[in-house]
């Protein structure tokens, strides 16, 4: 498997996980949004942070590809 397909899986795992959560917690928000950063940074080779408010929750770094 490689990284491109990996980071695919675990965006789709943490959004399973955030969608399907009655109550979503922090932690999930968490893991949802940095799935996303370090898929997308992954596809666009450059740094990747999703922000909510002012607040960054998900990194995704260069080295990821």
């Amino acid at each position: 498997m490689n990284a491109r397909t990996r980071h695919r899986a675990a965006f789709l795992e943490a959004s399973r996980r955030y969608l399907f959560a009655k109550e979503p917690t922090v932690e999930q928000l968490h893991a949802f949004a940095s799935s996303f950063a370090d898929m997308v940074a992954c596809d666009r080779g450059e740094p990747v942070m999703v922000m909510i408010g002012k607040v960054p929750v998900g990194r995704g770094q260069i080295g990821n590809r």
